[in-house]
């Protein structure tokens, strides 16, 4: 299965250097493209939803402050 891509180039400094970033990305029509988006959405989810059940919360007389 031979997948075509669109290529997009960039050129970005980074630490002093200037360096070329190329993107690529797959060339799909708009049902792969949805099917693919709702499996990652549906992965994010089952990821994010895992580690939100193991967080705290916060008590409620003490502010959230930056450090």
């Amino acid at each position: 299965m031979n997948k075509k891509f669109t290529a997009t180039a960039k050129n970005v400094v980074f630490q002093g250097k200037e360096i070329t970033v190329t993107s690529l990305t797959p060339n799909l029509s708009h049902e792969q493209r949805e099917k693919r988006k709702r499996e990652i959405e549906y992965l994010l989810y089952e990821v994010f939803s895992k580690y939100a059940s193991k967080r705290t919360a916060l008590p409620k007389n003490k502010p959230l402050t930056a450090a």
